[in-house]
């Protein structure tokens, strides 16, 4: 398996995906800048905070130019995931581009944020990041945005009173809206297959 970089812009989350891939005695590098940021090799965009603090980063460090160039697997995680679009209504900011679409605040009567678990249903164009999960499985989530994006990118779901996208795939892009790192053994499955992945 390749070493996975993953990217530090003071994300809520970086330590507990760093730790869940650690167990499972992945390498991973630390990447803080875009001139540290090798396209050509696996890469984790964790996330939890705000659309409009994580851009500024990730624009002052390089980072959002250099990102949408990788040519290796790379996946966005919670927020990791929602900056990928062209825009997000928290903050209102223009985001990275990769998928086309508009991270929305999540319309539903129940509570927000949507914090727990629920049931995640998957197409087969889900698989490799999903091989070897149970269709549905659980997956913890914590987050008030999805992303509101062409359906022909999205690979999984969930039900919050509407159909929110929990995976997306375009090329070498993956998106995923839960947190594998807090989701049990399916969610070190996920990140297993990811590190098994080859561009």
């Amino acid at each position: 398996m390749s070493r996975i970089q993953l990217v530090d812009y003071g994300a809520g989350n970086l330590r507990s995906v760093a730790s869940a891939l650690k167990r499972l005695d992945i390498d991973i590098q630390i990447v803080r800048s875009g001139d540290d940021i090798k396209i050509d090799q696996p890469l984790i965009l964790p996330g939890v905070g705000a659309a409009a603090e994580a851009m500024r980063h990730l624009q002052e460090t390089g980072i959002a130019s250099v990102l949408p160039r990788c040519t290796a697997p790379t996946l966005g995680i919670c927020l990791g995931m929602q900056l990928m679009l062209t825009h997000s209504e928290e903050g209102h900011v223009d985001t990275l581009g990769i998928f086309p679409g508009t991270v929305r605040l999540v319309t539903t009567a129940l509570k927000l944020p949507h914090m727990g678990w629920n049931s995640v249903q998957f197409t087969e164009k889900a698989l490799p990041l999903l091989a070897d999960v149970p269709n549905p499985s659980y997956f913890y989530f914590a987050h008030s945005y999805a992303a509101d994006t062409d359906a022909a990118y999205v690979v999984a779901s969930c039900m919050y009173d509407s159909q929110i996208p929990v995976v997306i795939r375009k090329n070498n892009f993956w998106g995923i809206q839960c947190h594998p790192e807090k989701s049990g053994d399916v969610g070190m499955q996920v990140l297993t297959n990811f590190a098994r992945m080859v561009s």
